[in-house]
């Protein structure tokens, strides 16, 4: 159900500079989404040529170049499956990890994308997921489950994917070095 990458043009930056990235309500303007979507593609290398400007193609294909990114589902603590972005440096040398939920939103992780990706850039692992029970059905940012804001399965599920990710162990992969530092 994903909809069709679209080119990002300086005209569409300058809009989401302009006017922010919210629409009415807590939406997501569509240019943000538009360069989400864009972002996404160019990660996963399945992106037109030319769909992003210069200046985050190279973002892109810095982080490509140094990191492992995967869209994967990891388990919550009761076994929900939640939709999430990994993006793992390359190399041995510890590195700190950022875990990041993504906010109320249809469309979970997904158009916080350039974040993480600027994240990568200056060094930091990321864990990105959608917490459980958001997300757009057919969308590969959806995670499983009923909402659960700040609840006992909220909380559970917050430190099992931080258990997880931490120990780079279980059935998922890592998304972080052996032994992560961590800042706070």
């Amino acid at each position: 159900m994903t909809e069709p990458v679209q080119n990002v043009t300086n005209e569409t930056l300058e809009s989401i500079a302009a006017n922010g990235m919210w629409a009415d309500g807590l939406t997501f303007t569509p240019e943000v989404v538009q360069v989400a979507r864009a972002l996404l593609a160019a990660l996963r290398g399945v992106a037109p040529a030319g769909v992003l400007p210069p200046e985050l193609q190279e973002v892109v294909d810095t982080v490509r170049g140094g990191a492992t990114v995967e869209i994967t589902q990891i388990p919550g603590a009761d076994g929900v499956l939640l939709s999430a972005l990994t993006v793992k440096l390359n190399g041995a040398e510890p590195r700190p990890a950022v875990v990041v939920p993504a906010g109320w939103s249809p469309l979970g992780w997904l158009p916080f994308v350039w974040t993480y990706l600027t994240l990568a850039v200056q060094g930091y692992h990321v864990l990105a997921y959608t917490p459980r029970g958001l997300g757009t059905p057919g969308e590969v940012t959806t995670s499983q489950g009923f909402i659960d804001v700040a609840g006992e399965k909220d909380r559970a599920t917050g430190i099992a994917c931080w258990t997880t990710r931490r120990n780079c162990s279980g059935p998922v992969p890592s998304a972080c070095s052996a032994s992560p530092t961590v800042r706070g």
